[in-house]
């Protein structure tokens, strides 16, 4: 469900046809009479999720059924059904949405049907955004990157992020294994959250079965990297909906750093050769547990310091202390975003003011300069766009830099 189909798939998806009588679709071993699987497109902890077309619609969809290997666990059938039951309950358009489920006709087996969202995970949106904010900052001087595309467009998917968990949460159920590989950013704008498999009831905390991630210990769900201090604790009967919330904070924790913010202290986690331990992973579990959390400005240094505030508090060891839930946190990201235009402003506003108080020359600049700004301000009071004050603010750094033509000594301020 997270790439775009490859040439060959789109071939393959063309040349699916009816037999010879007209009536009966080609049939591919291991698929159902009215999906004819394509290729396998990724495997997880549990299950197996392979392109298929759908027949009858004429349209290319993912289908979910329990991997081979997994068939003889206890619970892993049950999970499976109980997944895409509470998948398909959640109708929201930053979910992926469940089409059909039943049994596989060779070995009755269940599997579901969903859309096939292509495109992007955001954790590899993540990284292709770092890529190039760095060549931007070195290109702009070091204009905050804050207000860089790359990660307004990442905090706008995140937001959409928030309002499908806050979604779930009001018809009860927790996701509990939220993190960037988890969201899907489509070719045309979607973002769409993926795998509820540990989804759990908001009343119950049950998170239904024994089926763990790898690496995991009884009673710990979830991914590590991402995981809340309840669950590291291995306490499920402590998941509530602030532990979404912690998710979701790392989360913007990793698109504001390009790093998740749990991470194993083992050097020779880097090499090809080194397997985890369990002595590695109860090592990271306490950290979790006991905190500190994690500063995104130890990391990355030109993070807007608001923001890792937003991210700390959502991060709280104590649950008591995070944001009470996933629309409060949205809130918080929202006004930042919408107070960001104006943020630039000020900045920009005391920076000519200190250019200014430092060269005589620049004062005969001082008029246009002020004219500009204040221009800027007004636009920023009433505007509809963030694009206008972007403009405007254009307009402001264009006086700036032709100072700095004429006075190269002002860029030593």
């Amino acid at each position: 469900m997270c790439r775009s189909l490859d040439p060959e798939i789109h071939r393959s998806v063309g040349e699916l046809a009816t037999s010879g009588d007209g009536q009966s679709p080609v049939i591919v071993t291991g698929s159902s009479s009215r999906f004819v699987r394509v290729d396998v497109h990724k495997e997880g902890g549990l299950g197996r999720i392979s392109i298929v077309k759908d027949v009858d619609l004429q349209r290319v969809v993912a289908m979910k059924e329990v991997r081979p290997d997994r068939v003889e666990q206890p619970g892993a059938v049950d999970r499976l059904q109980r997944e895409a039951r509470i998948t398909a309950k959640l109708q929201h358009p930053n979910i992926v949405p469940v089409h059909e489920m039943g049994r596989l006709p060779e070995n009755g087996l269940p599997f579901y049907v969903m859309r096939f969202v292509g495109g992007d995970t955001l954790s590899v949106a993540i990284r292709r955004s770092f890529n190039s904010r760095y060549i931007a900052q070195i290109m702009s001087r070091g204009i905050d990157q804050a207000r860089s595309g790359d990660r307004r467009r990442l905090l706008d998917a995140f937001l959409q992020v928030c309002q499908a968990v806050a979604f779930a949460h009001s018809r009860g159920v927790i996701h509990a294994d939220l993190k960037p590989e988890n969201v899907m950013l489509g070719e045309f704008g979607e973002v769409v959250v993926l795998d509820w498999g540990l989804a759990c009831n908001a009343k119950s905390k049950d998170v239904g079965d024994p089926i763990l991630p790898i690496g995991a210990t009884s009673g710990r769900v979830g991914t590590p990297s991402y995981m809340s201090p309840e669950q590291a604790q291995g306490r499920p009967d402590l998941i509530d909906e602030r532990t979404d919330v912690y998710q979701l904070g790392a989360m913007l924790f990793e698109i504001l750093t390009n790093r998740p913010p749990h991470e194993l202290e083992t050097p020779a986690r880097h090499s090809d050769h080194h397997t985890t331990s369990q002595e590695d992973l109860e090592s990271l579990y306490r950290r979790i547990a006991e905190g500190p959390t994690p500063s995104i400005r130890n990391i990355e240094s030109t993070a807007p310091p608001s923001l890792d505030l937003i991210c700390t508090k959502a991060m709280s060891v104590a649950k008591d202390d995070r944001y009470p839930s996933v629309m409060l946190l949205y809130q918080a990201v929202r006004g930042w975003l919408d107070e960001a235009p104006l943020a630039t402003y000020r900045a920009a506003v005391d920076y000519f003011a200190k250019l200014v108080d430092q060269s005589p020359q620049v004062r005969s600049y001082r008029e246009g300069l002020a004219r500009n700004l204040t221009n800027l301000g007004l636009m920023l009071a009433g505007m509809d766009r963030h694009d206008n004050a972007v403009k405007a603010f254009g307009a402001a750094l264009a006086d700036y830099e032709g100072i700095a033509d004429q006075y190269p000594k002002v860029l030593s301020y």
